[in-house]
């Protein structure tokens, strides 16, 4: 796999004559129809405690779940990226940008298969009757995944997308390979951001396996529930669809 600087060089300037130079970082940005992009090839199974309020992730550990049907390999092309960050802007100064320039982006998954993993609710239900059988109390157990606080999440990885090349490719015609590309932004405050990218920047997700022909996962998919206490004491897990993609993706470069 090509290699790539994950954040973008970009120039920012607002209408207070102050100019700085930023970046967009792709890291944890979601492709539609691909996934999350993940420089960090997490392995799935892997969840974190998501501190919603703070936006502050903490490792919780990695339970096994059940693969479903591997796809065969394949090429895909995203017409949309949500939940990318300029780096030196707060969430929602980004999230404007985002939702102006999102459209301008295309996702390029190269000869890449899908492994979908499922069963994560049962898997974290397991974790915490192995938690107390080696003796973790239920304070212990609270703590850890804070069902009584509504500001806290589980975020559980799911899927490992393998492909062999994957690009970004910002606001360029196909075949374009270098140079870069200038858009403009206005936000609320009136303010008007110059954003200037590279056209084509290659994901980096670490190295193949030569002798098996494998490669790293590049992209995934998570799951966000929201912990909260049965009837019966125990700790249950409702899926949370309405969680902000901006906010866990910034989440996840962060920590």
């Amino acid at each position: 796999m090509k290699h790539l600087a994950i954040i973008a060089p970009f120039l920012i300037a607002a209408c207070h004559h102050t100019a700085s130079t930023h970046g967009m970082e792709f890291a944890y940005s979601k492709a539609s129809s691909i996934g999350m992009y993940d420089p960090k090839s997490t392995s799935a199974g892997t969840f974190y405690l998501w501190n919603t309020a703070t936006n502050r992730l903490t490792l919780i550990g990695e339970v096994t779940l059940t693969p479903g049907t591997q796809t065969q390999s394949r090429t895909l092309t995203s017409d949309n990226l949500v939940g990318f960050g300029i780096s030196g802007l707060p969430i929602k100064e980004s999230s404007i940008v985002e939702a102006s320039l999102g459209n301008q982006v295309k996702t390029t998954i190269t000869n890449s298969t899908r492994q979908p993993y499922f069963d994560a609710k049962s898997a974290l239900s397991e974790f915490v009757i192995g938690r107390k059988q080696a003796g973790a109390t239920t304070e212990d157990i609270v703590d850890s995944f804070r069902p009584r606080n509504p500001d806290y999440r589980i975020v559980m990885f799911t899927t490992e997308e393998r492909p062999e090349e994957a690009s970004f490719r910002v606001g360029s015609p196909e075949g374009a390979k270098n140079g870069s590309i200038l858009f403009k932004v206005r936000l609320p405050s009136q303010d008007l951001v110059t954003v200037s990218s590279d056209m084509v920047s290659e994901a980096t997700c670490g190295s193949a396996d030569i002798s098996s022909g494998t490669y790293p996962v590049c992209f995934t998919d998570v799951t966000v529930y929201d912990p909260y206490i049965q009837e019966n004491g125990n700790i249950g897990w409702r899926t949370d669809d309405r969680f902000s993609q901006a906010a866990l993706s910034q989440a996840l470069r962060d920590f």
